[in-house]
């Protein structure tokens, strides 16, 4: 029987994603945390970092999903890596010799963000390269928790070496994470096969194959709206999260980094849980249920800093990651398994683009309303527009549409692309939190 634990190619890259995630949370503590006691940022700056590494998904992921999915995608794997090794790698450097500015962390978050996005659309295509269909949602579980497992320690690790060695040398860290991905990539053997040569003629005829298909499927469209509801609202929280946890609570970086150690610890667990919660509720009901149970403690979080404080920022936090980690391997695996093989690329990356685009946009609002409201106010209205997004996986639309469609009355979802036959299982194929 065919095992991933067999599949030399698919535990370099999965063993790369892991260090690589490592250093990333690493950087997601320490850049901020810079910017916040070295050049004093309030909420606009602050948020302005986290608009700034996710803007480029606003166009350029939909844009390069043909591309990838005319070229292979391992070498611009690789390339990816190694430019983020050099981008992130010259703020310790500036560190060092005393010339960082807080300009230079605006543009390394705004390069870090565009390798950021061709990785992302060229990995989630490469994946069904490395195993076959069958093994794909194992191939993706395996990647979620050993990630969220490194989510849990990168943390911990960030808020120690921010308060030990300080805030922009402690991005070295996720520097040499990347150098270590390129070079598990560089490992892999398995060939890439071909891109398909059936396709439509011009770059903008395949642009828009791959946006009929995405708005064309009822399912895709109601994951990619709610799904770009939710970030608008949680970007507006995260964007004020470490401002509030410094300076409201207020609780040092390796306190920080414990906060967001737990967060991972709950991801990895719901993860372990959800083929069988799956099993008890159905596929439908699951992505409304934990998108909701997602979104409500958004309120708890903000409300933390008026009463409760860090019991209830915890107990928040910890409803939250069971939820939201359920959630995000089964609308990642349901996608990816309801689209032919041909249009992954293009796929995700324009479901890229609806989830992540409006990133920015829930930076900069989160950020403006925090210097003019408050970081308490402003985090509430996130809440408010992150429980919204619930309503798109809910109603007499959608339920029609579980009713009618046998992939979402399916227990588990389906094994192989509508209008592929069986030949389809030999196929040659992350998440930061939302």
């Amino acid at each position: 029987m065919e095992r991933l634990e067999r599949n030399r190619s698919f535990l370099l890259l999965w063993a790369g994603q892991t260090i690589s995630t490592l250093g990333t949370t690493v950087s997601d503590l320490a850049i901020p945390t810079a910017a916040i006691f070295l050049f004093h940022a309030g909420p606009l700056q602050v948020s302005l970092l986290g608009a700034l590494e996710t803007l480029p998904f606003v166009g350029l992921g939909l844009l390069f999903g043909p591309i990838a999915d005319r070229i292979r995608r391992r070498p611009i794997l690789i390339a990816c890596d190694l430019a983020r090794f050099v981008v992130l790698g010259s703020i310790p450097l500036a560190a060092v010799a005393g010339l960082l500015t807080i300009y230079q962390l605006f543009v390394a978050a705004l390069l870090t963000g565009v390798f950021n996005v061709l990785f992302a659309v060229a990995y989630q295509a490469y994946l069904p390269a490395l195993v076959t269909r069958r093994l794909i949602m194992g191939a993706n579980s395996r990647l979620y928790v050993s990630e969220t497992v490194a989510g849990t320690v990168g943390p911990a690790i960030g808020g120690v070496l921010v308060q030990a060695i300080g805030a922009a040398r402690a991005v070295a860290v996720d520097s040499a994470s990347y150098l270590v991905s390129a070079l598990a990539l560089l490992l892999i053997r398995q060939p890439e096969p071909e891109p398909s040569g059936a396709r439509p003629a011009g770059f903008r005829a395949e642009l828009t194959e791959g946006l009929r298909f995405v708005f064309g499927n009822p399912i895709l469209r109601r994951l990619a709206a709610g799904n770009g509801t939710f970030t608008i609202g949680w970007r507006m929280i995260e964007g004020l999260l470490l401002l509030f946890c410094y300076r409201r609570l207020p609780m040092p970086p390796a306190q920080v980094g414990i906060l967001f150690a737990v967060l991972s610890v709950c991801l990895v667990i719901s993860v372990l849980v959800r083929e069988r919660v799956t099993t008890i509720v159905g596929f439908g009901r699951l992505l409304f249920l934990s998108q909701l149970i997602t979104a409500l403690p958004a309120f708890g979080i903000a409300a933390s800093g008026l009463v409760g404080g860090l019991p209830l920022l915890y107990a928040s936090i910890v409803v939250q990651g069971l939820a939201s980690g359920i959630f995000d391997v089964a609308q990642l695996t349901l996608r990816q398994l309801i689209t032919p093989d041909r249009l992954q690329a293009r796929m995700n990356a324009t479901m890229r683009t609806l989830f992540w685009g409006p990133r920015p946009l829930g930076f900069l609002l989160g950020g403006t309303l925090g210097s003019w409201l408050g970081l308490v106010p402003a985090m509430a209205v996130g809440a408010v527009i992150c429980t919204l997004s619930a309503g798109f996986f809910f109603g007499p639309v959608f339920f029609s549409q579980v009713r009618n469609s046998p992939r979402l009355r399916l227990r588990r979802p389906p094994l192989r692309p509508p209008g592929q036959g069986v030949h389809a299982d030999r196929t040659c194929r992350r998440p930061r939190f939302r």
